[in-house]
Parts: structure tokens; sequence; C-alpha cells
């Protein structure tokens, strides 16, 4: 497994963004996997309460064709919970803070999809 991770906190914004590769061998298939993360927000620190904006956006790659003997789905080795649950669907996620409140939007993007014939 590869990984690249920045996360970080400057004049009121914060942040936290992935990148991660799987390569390698599962029993006679080949895996070629990867997933992104990344989560980004403003806490208003001068205000009652310090509210914080955010938002958070997961992707994880799925496997086009079961039969090439590429396994192209990502495996969280460690998941917990939300974190990258579905595969080759994006999810972006808002979520408004007021100290230990917090209120979470989920979107799942959906990729382009062909109507009628």
């Amino acid at each position: 497994m590869l990984d690249i991770r920045t996360a970080g906190k400057s004049a009121g914004f914060d942040w936290d963004a992935e990148a991660m590769g799987q390569v390698g061998q599962v029993g006679s298939a080949d895996i070629l996997a990867w997933a992104l993360g990344a989560r980004t927000g403003y806490t208003f620190e001068e205000l009652t309460w310090s509210p914080r904006i955010g938002m958070q956006f997961d992707v994880a790659s799925g496997d086009r064709n079961a039969s090439d003997g590429t396994l192209g789905s990502f495996n969280p080795l460690f998941a917990n919970g939300f974190y990258f649950s579905l595969k080759n669907l994006p999810v972006l996620r808002y979520s408004p803070r007021c100290q230990e409140i917090e209120i979470t939007f989920d979107t799942r993007l959906r990729p382009f999809q062909r109507i009628g014939s």
C-alpha cells in the first residue's frame, strides 16, 4: 500500500487530504486500486461557540471487470464506518459544527447514466 497525506491548521482553516494506492497480488489476481479523501473547513474562533463549516470528499476505485485477473476495488484495511464504504461512488459531505454539536449532510455523486436507448 502506498499512502501520501497532508494535514494542518492555519488562520482558522484546517485540512486533511490523503491519496492511497494498492498494488500487488491477492491469491492469483493482481491488485491495482486507489482512493482519495479530503476534508477542509474554517472555524470562526472569534464567535460564540466557535462555529465551524466544513466539507469532506471521498472516492475509491471499484473493479470494472471481475474476470480480467486484476482486482480494482480499493480495500480499506482498517475501515472506520463510512470511510470509503462505497467503492467507485464519490461522496461529498458538508458538516457545520458549533463546539461539540455537528450536523452532517451527505451527497452521493453518481456518474453520468445513459437515459433511454
